[in-house]
């Protein structure tokens, strides 16, 4: 059961990475106080400014590139509870039933995210 949970959490994650990528105007994130973070040019936080090749601190355009911006960190939350849910997985049904289920649950969890949740009212 915590291997659905995760499986839901990385959902979610992926709804943050593509909102952020393909609908960040008019998001849930698009938010002034929250541009450098969030926003369009946030990939340019790993970076010195003025560059694209030197890295602003060590470790910032690899190791550490999920602190730079919300995109990194959603997919590094995606990854991590995806190599959990693999490593915590005990069967809920069978394995080809659970993978029906996980992603349903998964693509159901996404689309409620992206479509809904992240939108601004």
């Amino acid at each position: 059961m915590i291997s659905l949970a995760l499986v839901i959490m990385a959902a979610v994650a992926n709804s943050i990475m593509d909102t952020l990528k393909f609908r960040f105007t008019g998001s849930f994130f698009d938010r002034p106080a929250w541009m450098r973070f969030c926003g369009p040019m946030s990939w340019k936080n790993k970076w010195k400014p003025g560059t694209t090749d030197k890295e602003r601190f060590p470790g910032s355009s690899t190791l550490l590139v999920w602190t730079t911006d919300l995109w990194h960190l959603a997919q590094m939350a995606m990854k991590t509870a995806f190599i959990l849910a693999i490593i915590l997985y005990s069967p809920l049904v069978s394995w080809w039933a659970d993978f029906i289920i996980y992603s349903i649950v998964f693509s159901l969890t996404f689309e409620l995210f992206f479509s809904k949740v992240w939108k601004k009212k």
